[in-house]
């Protein structure tokens, strides 16, 4: 009896993921042709002990095509304790750039995201991490023309994955979450957000303490992706490469897994039914491979019974997967896809159960 009904959650699992295949196809086929008109926007960038980072980041931005009286950008210290100030006021001297420090008695990635929008002075806030880079020149002006037409913007992130290997598993799994904010963005049920590349305009969504749930350590993005929907206003997922941020992959197995932990620490929190449903039958579909193959072991099913369900469910993920990446121009990640999809299962309940048994840090800090 337990056989087919793990062969149907993996069956459910499996026309989720074609649908969010779909959905790739739809966001990505959108031309996004501008009609000349921009919005002013104001950069947020929070940051803790990212000195190199930030150095990195200012200078890409410089460079951006969007008129200069059109953007600015303000950066957060949550309690660095390196050496930026030299380095990065030489940067942002006589530039449209606000250094603002946390006050002491607040701290963490919200409080200093809330500080930022509270001196923003333009409507569309962009808020973007120290440690990501704009591939383009255009970053700005693209999500600038887009949100003309939306409010809530989700832009491509990717991975930057040089030699470890690591960055590579890194690149993968992250790139399978992007295609899911992408195909689930296209098919108009958004579930994933990232705020390394994310739009907002303040005049369709609040952002304030409740709205990114202040007392809540993690999630800020996800928060107000949910309260986007709550309000019912347009969602885009931005496609364009030239719209798209790099962010920097894991060098270690332990600050992958960390990483995947804080972020999956959130879930509990989340409310939006779409983002449970997706997350829920996700966990139960690799359960449910990991179930058969205790069931094979012990010779309570067929081992053709579990690669028949294997092979059902990594059909869907390679169709989801290699759409994206395709679109997105990292399909040389395919090359892990198989030795991947025999672990998946494993680390995404592994992780799941971490996340709310453990303790989860992020740059030195307990967020649990």
């Amino acid at each position: 009896m337990l056989s087919p009904i793990l062969l149907v959650i993996v069956l459910l699992y499996s026309l989720l993921v074609v649908a969010l295949a779909v959905g790739v196809c739809i966001t990505f086929g959108e031309k996004g042709k501008s009609n000349g008109k921009v919005k002013s926007v104001s950069v947020i960038v929070p940051f803790r002990n990212e000195a190199e980072n930030l150095v990195r980041l200012i200078s890409v931005v410089n460079s951006q095509t969007l008129s200069p009286d059109l953007w600015e950008v303000i950066l957060v210290d949550d309690g660095s304790v390196d050496s930026y100030s030299d380095s990065i006021e030489t940067l942002i001297q006589g530039r449209n750039y606000k250094l603002l420090k946390l006050p002491l008695e607040r701290h963490g990635k919200k409080q200093a995201l809330l500080l930022g929008v509270s001196h923003a002075k333009n409507s569309l806030i962009v808020f973007t991490d120290a440690d990501c880079i704009p591939v383009s020149p255009r970053w700005l002006e693209r999500l600038s023309e887009r949100s003309v037409d939306a409010v809530f913007l989700q832009g491509l992130v990717k991975v930057q994955f040089l030699g470890s290997i690591w960055e590579w598993v890194d690149a993968l799994e992250y790139a399978s979450l992007m295609a899911v904010s992408a195909g689930s963005f296209g098919i108009g049920r958004p579930v994933i957000a990232a705020s390394a590349n994310l739009g907002i305009s303040t005049n369709g969504v609040a952002i304030n303490e409740s709205t990114i749930k202040a007392d809540v350590p993690s999630g800020d993005d996800m928060f107000l992706l949910h309260e986007a929907k709550r309000e019912k206003v347009k969602t885009s997922f931005v496609g364009a490469i030239d719209a798209s941020v790099l962010t920097r992959g894991s060098t270690s197995f332990s600050h992958f897994f960390k990483r995947r932990q804080r972020w999956a620490s959130k879930s509990v929190h989340y409310t939006d039914f779409d983002t449970i449903f997706v997350g829920l039958l996700t966990l139960l579909a690799n359960l449910a491979i990991i179930v058969l193959l205790l069931l094979a072991v012990f010779g309570n099913v067929s081992w053709s019974r579990l690669f028949l369900v294997w092979t059902i469910k990594a059909c869907a993920d390679f169709l989801l997967l290699s759409a994206f990446l395709l679109f997105s121009k990292q399909f040389k990640l395919m090359l892990l896809f198989i030795p991947l999809q025999l672990l998946y299962p494993f680390y995404v309940v592994i992780t799941f159960i971490k996340s709310i048994l453990g303790v989860n840090t992020w740059k030195g800090r307990s967020i649990s």
